[in-house]
């Protein structure tokens, strides 16, 4: 009897932080192939979901985009993603002017007078103990 109650225990326990852990709403707005700015809740999920769709509620209704639906998605007073920078993806948007940088994942772009530029990382090859060794510079 016990070893029953506890396991509908940790099987309830599962089931409801699953999906406590998949609704998590926040106020933001996608802008439409339009330019339109609509005003709703966004479902925050992880960075990488994120990347991929938008999960957006207005007036109850549940809509998911996907990159080549809408131009990007904000939450109010957080991340912005873009949807004009690699095909088929959102990227975050970290800086936003003349020239802007986006992130997609540990990938770094820069976007100046319409053109896109992929930043790569520095590789550095040293010798250690007579060994070759790589190391990345994390710095830009």
């Amino acid at each position: 009897m016990k070893s029953s109650s506890i396991l509908f225990f940790l099987l309830f326990s599962c089931i409801f932080f699953q999906v406590k852990a998949q609704n998590n709403f926040k106020e933001a707005f996608i802008i439409n192939l339009e330019n339109d700015t609509l005003k709703g809740l966004i479902n925050s999920r992880s960075e990488f979901k994120n990347y991929n769709s938008c999960q957006f509620k207005r007036n109850g209704e549940l809509t998911t985009y996907q990159p080549n639906q809408i131009h990007g998605f904000g939450f109010q007073q957080g991340k912005f993603y873009s949807a004009e920078i690699i095909k088929r993806k959102f990227v975050e948007t970290l800086v936003f002017g003349d020239l802007s940088l986006y992130k997609y994942k540990s990938q770094y772009f820069l976007k100046k007078e319409g053109k896109t530029y992929k930043l790569q990382p520095k590789d550095n090859e040293v010798n250690y103990r007579g060994k070759k060794a790589v190391y990345e510079d994390k710095k830009c």
